[in-house]
């Protein structure tokens, strides 16, 4: 692990809280702490890309030495894949602003994934004085508002300005096992269509055409991305949670008449499934096909995944979802504490259909749900807190008629 250069810490601009950010409550809804976080750090790697750019300042005109690290790929070369240990312990008001610092705490053997322990908090201000009544910068009021560790991949392996031809790959070391099932629990599922604008604009399918550098021909490359962001996979979550707590409705409802509102407090072990291996079957995904239809792109897919030899980097992640698929999140709940928390463990599928670009064959059996035609493809164990509507402070005291919704007795479970 080298976690010494210059790419070990950094620490963000300040940020202002728009309303975009915000949700329902008032508060900044909780996808869109990662997506800060991402922002953070894609904002680092375009400094650090423009610092190398540079060159050297000293009197020599030597060129400035190459940041390493994943998160120094030209212009962003990574995706973020994981988060854990997130804890949401306050939130920045609409109008207020944060900063984000971040330190690097791990480095995979090969430079292509890395972990990063991310703070949220408000920007420093001096307001206290010392012994003597007298002004002093150097005391401090800062609020903490969030934290987590994340993970982030280096898309298709090392990533230069002048590489046209990268995949955008997410890899995985190995299969990730399912969440187990909480004893005593309720278990829901919902159907959503994914769609165009929930897929991220940089990790998206798509069939580039480039100029051979050789002898000038149009040539064709594949850019594949299997899954959409992970911070769109936590909108899927928050809406199954939603319509298991009977809708928006619902809670709307629980607010006014019972005086109850839910938060997010915690989440763990969020992450995309199986991550492209960055092995052979990357090198055959990134082959040039001259004039090459859809039909012959999902041929080399195929024909990729089957010659990487059948292991891991073989399965994992050679399944691609679509605008218009449908996907399925997986809900198991149970609450604790006087039903003032409630864990959730979700998991989201990629229900395949005739437009899937693989076969079932070339699944990973890690990662297949119970029924035919099921991929998973995301999970998390998110945990919700009930707050007194009006006090904003952690209550058990919860109406009959909310409990029996969250023991499931109300009827309306799918």
């Amino acid at each position: 692990n080298n976690n010494n250069d210059a790419s070990s810490t950094f620490t963000s601009p300040e940020t202002m809280v728009y309303i975009e950010d915000t949700d329902a409550y008032g508060v900044m809804y909780n996808s869109n702490y990662l997506r800060a976080y991402e922002r953070a750090l894609f904002t680092f790697s375009i400094d650090n890309d423009n610092s190398n750019d540079d060159g050297n300042e000293n009197s020599d005109n030597e060129p400035r030495t190459v940041v390493g690290g994943v998160v120094s790929l030209s212009r962003g070369g990574w995706s973020l894949v994981g988060a854990t240990h997130q804890k949401f312990k306050a939130s920045p008001p609409l109008g207020g602003s944060f900063v984000i610092t971040g330190r690097l705490v791990d480095r995979s053997a090969d430079g292509w994934s890395e972990v990063w322990d991310m703070v949220m908090t408000s920007p420093a201000t001096a307001t206290s004085t010392n012994d003597d009544n007298e002004y002093d910068d150097s005391i401090k009021d800062i609020v903490v508002y969030n934290s987590a560790m994340v993970t982030i991949v280096a898309n298709g392996g090392a990533s230069t300005r002048t590489n046209e031809q990268q995949t955008a790959t997410i890899l995985s070391p190995a299969p990730i096992p399912y969440l187990e099932e909480l004893p005593e629990s309720i278990t829901c599922e919902h159907q959503f269509i994914l769609q165009r604008d929930e897929f991220d604009a940089g990790m998206s399918t798509i069939l580039s055409e480039h100029q051979n550098h050789e002898d000038g021909t149009p040539l064709r490359s594949i850019t594949s991305s299997p899954h959409v962001p992970i911070r769109n996979v936590l909108n899927f979550f928050e809406r199954s949670r939603s319509d298991f707590l009977g809708g928006p409705d619902m809670l709307r409802r629980m607010q006014t008449e019972g005086k109850i509102v839910w938060v997010v407090i915690r989440i763990d072990d969020c992450c995309l499934i199986g991550g492209s291996g960055g092995g052979d079957g990357d090198d055959k995904m990134t082959n040039q096909v001259e004039g090459a239809n859809k039909g012959e792109l999902d041929k080399i897919q195929h024909s990729a995944a089957r010659d990487a030899g059948g292991g891991s980097d073989a399965y994992s992640n050679r399944y691609q979802c679509h605008p218009g698929q449908n996907v399925l999140v997986e809900t198991n709940a149970k609450t604790s504490r006087r039903n003032m928390l409630f864990e959730c463990r979700q998991t989201l599928y990629a229900l395949e259909d005739s437009s899937s670009s693989l076969s079932s064959s070339l699944k990973h059996p890690c990662d297949r749900g119970d029924d035919e035609g099921k991929v998973r493809i995301a999970q998390a164990i998110i945990t919700i807190m009930a707050l007194d509507a009006d006090t904003r402070r952690p209550t058990s005291n919860i109406p009959d008629w909310i409990v029996d919704i969250l023991e499931g007795h109300d009827g309306n479970r799918v």
